[in-house]
């Protein structure tokens, strides 16, 4: 089973005085992975920029840099996709899956997309490894 979808993200920043430049980052595409596949994605951006930098993260985040060099009151960014999302492949069946037992599928590589939620698993700058965390 499968649903299209067309999604529509719109961010808009309206400052208290003029603006002389603004560098911005922005994670708006969707991935396509196992259950989502991406047919279309624009960015618009409002005032327009000279440049958009495109760049793949390691988890396969697809950003976009961009830098409004002009004097401004209002940025306006638009993101429109469209997708096509399947049934997770882990839960055909329509059963509710145990916490516990993905916990253990993960940790014992029982599920093949065990890779995929290893780099969720250390700590980062951000957000450490603490055992109030792990007792939850």
């Amino acid at each position: 089973m499968t649903m299209n979808y067309k999604i529509t993200h719109i961010t808009t920043y309206d400052y208290s005085s003029q603006v002389t430049v603004c560098h911005n980052i922005v994670n708006l595409t969707p991935r396509n992975d196992g259950r989502v596949q991406r047919h279309s994605h624009h960015l618009m951006i409002r005032p327009t920029t000279g440049s958009v930098v495109k760049r793949v993260d390691v988890f396969g985040n697809l950003s976009h840099r961009f830098s409004v060099e002009e004097h401004h009151k209002s940025l306006s960014i638009k993101s429109v996709s469209r997708v096509t999302v399947s049934v997770d492949p882990l839960n055909e069946t329509g059963q509710d899956i145990a916490w516990e037992d993905v916990v253990e599928n993960l940790r014992s590589r029982a599920d093949s997309r065990w890779l995929e939620a290893a780099p969720f698993q250390f700590a980062s700058p951000r957000i450490p490894i603490d055992p109030v965390y792990r007792e939850y």
